[in-house]
Parts: structure tokens; sequence; C-alpha cells
């Protein structure tokens, strides 16, 4: 959904720029949003999407028809229809700036409002970004909507999208449990089988080896608790069904395998501790700059705020806000400044300096080493209704080229996102993301809130393709945030989780147990059956 967010004046104030950013953010959150593509510009023009416009009205007057409106004396909230000149445009505006505040607070509150609608409809809008799971628990492919599938071809694939908290901490103290079941009949070649992957790795598999079939119930798949991470985690049952005689091109009709919908997913207890930096904990939630109560307003720092990057970094904060599931005060701070706090830095390369990029957990000089012959990328194509089916059909995601990665390093990344922790605070985090150019830059970010694409970054650096591949570095060190009340089973599953991290540790601890435990054996058989005199 492009939104155009209107430039009042010659210069935009960083106020105005606040003002704009909280504006964006609560629309996106109203209209229930998922790929916002945020730019400026001068005025509202024709094209999809809407416009948005932050500022009072003697000052919003010069640059927009808000005759309509009749006189504004107090905090407005409007929309000014569409026209064959103009696309719609929200309008935010009062006599002074209390009032333009009062109206964004209204907007908020819109997108605060509970939403109405269908049964049905509420529970596709509920699981549209994937099922919310919080803890323990078991779904049956009926819950989540499916009814027994009967197939007839020679594979089936089925899709199970699951939202995990931000403070997941996925690691190998547990596993998932997938019961299955099913019925395939008599024919089946050997290497028949259903296989589970989780997040494009493979998870685990049930061979369908019977030569006069079998009815499946309740046959169980462990699957590791490591493979997920925070936020959106696509599950994906695939069957592979052939026949001795498929290769004669006249394999009878029929149904080769039933997959019931009592079919259960049964998820254990998660840890539940947050982990710096973590870019996965940042996309899921906007953590850790989702301020509120008494944290600290995070910054948005646009270092060179040209229009490709200033597109960039409005639409990242309006991703991050639906993240978070309300608007972030992002304070706005254009130009060259030190990382104080909280901070998100969106900037091309050129316009960065090395202790930014060392602080963000980079190597300045195999960056620029591996970008310094990067050209401007082709402008992308007019994203036809024609290209988007043939984008589709080749695999592709929207908002992203089609073209596939068959590697990913530096020098093939389109856009790299790094976190890095600058102070003690549990806000005290750095996240940076750059390109190239400001051009490839705006279009990669466009990639990168892409739905499925903005579930990908994880760890302390991740590396993006123009495809919407990514490539990920865990850090080095990292450091742990409590974000739930202590307790017995959260802290034990934590140290376990730990410990499966950490597996120089274990096997240390576990050879300084055995060595206690040989040296008060050898004691006790040492001492057995002396008598004293």
């Amino acid at each position: 959904m492009p939104i155009r967010l209107i430039q009042t004046g010659e210069r935009l104030s960083e106020r105005r720029v606040e003002g704009l950013l909280a504006g964006a953010q609560a629309l996106a959150l109203a209209g229930r949003l998922g790929q916002p593509a945020v730019s400026f510009a001068p005025t509202p023009e024709s094209g999809d999407g809407l416009a948005l416009a932050v500022a009072p009205a003697a000052e919003l007057a010069r640059s927009l028809d808000i005759a309509s409106l009749g006189p504004v004396t107090g905090p407005r909230l409007a929309l000014l229809p569409g026209t064959p000149v103009r696309r719609p445009v929200v309008v935010v505006t009062g006599p002074g700036e209390a009032d333009v505040a009062a109206a964004l607070a209204q907007l908020a509150d819109l997108a605060a409002k509970p939403v109405q609608g269908t049964l049905q409809g509420l529970d596709a809008l509920r699981d549209a970004n994937g099922r919310p799971v919080t803890g323990a628990g078991s779904l049956t492919l009926a819950d989540l909507g499916f009814s027994d599938r009967v197939v007839g071809g020679r594979t089936a694939q089925l899709t199970l999208d699951l939202s995990l908290p931000h403070d997941l901490l996925a690691a190998d103290y547990a596993k998932l449990a997938l019961d299955l079941d099913a019925t395939y009949p008599a024919g089946l070649a050997p290497g028949a089988q259903v296989s589970v992957a989780i997040n494009g790795e493979a998870a685990g598999s049930v061979p369908l080896g019977k030569a006069g079939g079998e009815t499946l119930r309740r046959r169980t798949v462990f699957l590791p608790l490591r493979l997920l991470r925070p936020g959106l985690n696509r599950i994906t049952l695939l069957a592979e069904l052939p026949r001795a005689d498929d290769r004669t091109c006249t394999s009878p009709a029929g149904e080769r395998l039933i997959l019931r919908a009592s079919t259960r997913l049964t998820i254990p207890d998660l840890a539940r501790i947050a982990r710096q930096p973590d870019l996965a904990a940042t996309a899921a939630a906007g953590f850790p700059y989702r301020a509120g109560g008494e944290g600290r307003a995070p910054t948005l720092s646009v270092p060179a705020p040209d229009r490709d990057t200033m597109a960039a970094a409005a639409t990242l904060a309006t991703r991050l806000g639906i993240a978070a599931g309300r608007p972030i005060p992002f304070a706005f701070a254009a130009g060259r400044s030190g990382v104080v706090g909280p901070t998100v830095m969106v900037a091309a390369l050129r316009s960065l300096d090395a202790p930014l990029l060392t602080a963000a957990g980079l190597d300045p000089q195999a960056l620029r080493d591996a970008w310094i012959r990067r050209d401007e990328p082709a402008p992308a194509p007019e994203a036809s209704p024609t290209l988007r089916r043939q984008l589709l059909r080749r695999g592709g995601i929207p908002g992203c080229r089609a073209a596939a990665t068959a590697s990913l390093g530096l020098p093939e990344a389109a856009l790299v996102l790094a976190q890095g922790v600058t102070g003690p605070a549990p806000d005290d985090v750095l996240t940076l993301v750059t390109a190239p150019s400001p051009a490839g830059l705006s279009e990669a970010t466009a990639c990168l809130v892409q739905p499925l694409v903005w579930s990908r970054p994880r760890g302390g650096v991740t590396l993006l393709a123009s495809d919407g591949a990514v490539a990920v570095q865990e850090p080095e060190s990292a450091r742990y945030v409590a974000t739930a009340p202590a307790s017995f089973g959260n802290l034990r599953r934590i140290a376990a989780g730990w410990l499966s991290l950490n597996r120089g540790v274990y096997a240390l601890m576990a050879l300084a147990c055995a060595g206690l435990l040989a040296a008060s054996t050898h004691q006790l058989v040492r001492n057995l059956g002396r008598k004293t005199s």
C-alpha cells in the first residue's frame, strides 16, 4: 500500500517529520496494512494508495486545497476523497501544533479500536500474520481452518503459519510434536513420505512404506525447537506420493493420501527471554524500540536525508510500528550525529563512518571493498497485474526482484541489516540499515517489508538479496534481557536453552561432573573392606 507523505514548505522540519512518521504508523495500523511503501512528495498526485498530510491548517493550505473542510477551529481528522488528478488524502490538522497533536491522537485511537466484522472475517484477520502462539498448547489442522484433504496427485503441500513471541529463546531444550493422522492406499512406490520443514529447513519425515497401504493414527514426529524464531514461522508439510506406473504417464486416477484434519501440532512450554543483538525480535515486535511506560523514545537517524533515503527510513519506521502494534514515537535526527540510546539508523554506505559501522557489528573495510564498484540499480519494472502473475509463477515475492540468488555474500547483498549493543541499558541498541546507494536502499527496503521477507532477518547481521533471500550471521556474544516475571519453570528452560546454545560450556560441565564422580567413586572403593586397628 503506497502512502505518500505530503511535504509542506520547501524543507521539512524534524518536528514535522516526526508527526508524519507517527501518522503513517497510525494509518497503517488502522488500515491493517502489512506491506507499506512510504514516500515523501510536495503534492498528492494521482496513483494507487493514500496520501497523508500532517500540519497546521494555514501551513497545509499552501500545498493542498482544504477548502472543503470548512473553518478549522480545532483538531481535525478528515479524508479528502480521491479525484482524477489526486489520490485520497488523510488530513491531520488544526489551528496550531497542539491541535495537530490532538488530531494525531485521534488517528492513533482509530487504529486501536476493535475491528468489526463477521466471525469468519475476524478469524482470517487474526491469522493474517500467522496464528498467535504465546505458550504451551496444541493445534489441529481443523483449528487452523483445514478439513480432511484428499490428495490425488504426486505431490501436495500444506503450509501452517505461526506467530511466536518476540522473546522466544529457540534452542534444543524441548521439541515440537506433530501427531499425523492419515491414510494411504496400496501401490505407492518406495520413497513415498510426508516430510516436514520449519522455516525452509528439514525437520522430520514419516515414511509411507507399507506395500498394502496403512492408516496412521497419531504417528508422532518430533521436530527441533531450535528451527523456530521470534515472529512469523512457516511449517510446511510436503507429501511425496510416487507410484511405480507414474513414469508411463498413464497412472490411474484415485486418491494417494487422505490427510486428516485431526492431525495435531503440540507446542511445549517456551523459554521467554530476549537476546541482544537479535534482528528477529526487532522485526517481530519492534523490540526494544516500542517505548512504553518509562521507556525512552527511540531515535530514527538519517545522516543524509535525500528523497530515496527518507522513503526507506519512513517505510522502515512504519513497518516497525506495525510490528509493535502501536505507533513508535520516533525522534527524528537528520545529519551526522552520535548514537545515544535506542537508535535506528538508515543510510547509504557513503554516509556512514567507520565507528558507526563497527558499533553495529560490521567490518567497515570489508563492506566498502565489497560495494566499491556497485552501480545504481536499474529501475524496477512497473508492477502491472501481468507482471505480478508472472512473478508469482516463478516463485518470486511481490515487491522484490525475480532474479534468483545463487550465492549470497557481501558483494551480492542489496541491503545489510546490522544490530549492536551500545550501552548497559536494555534499550541501548543500534539497528543499522544500509545499502550501496540511496536508490538501492529505497528499493531493497520495499522488498524487506514484504511480510514473508520481514520475518527472515535474525541474529546480529543479515544480508538481504534483491530477490528476498537472506544470509544470517549470528553474534559472537549476546546478552539476555528479562521480559517476563521470574519463575522456576522459565528459568529452568532458559538454563537448558543456554547450555544447548553454548555446547562447549556444556561439555566442560559434563567433564567436570564426570571427574567428580570418578574421584568420589575412587575414594569410596579405596576404603571399602579396610579395618582400623
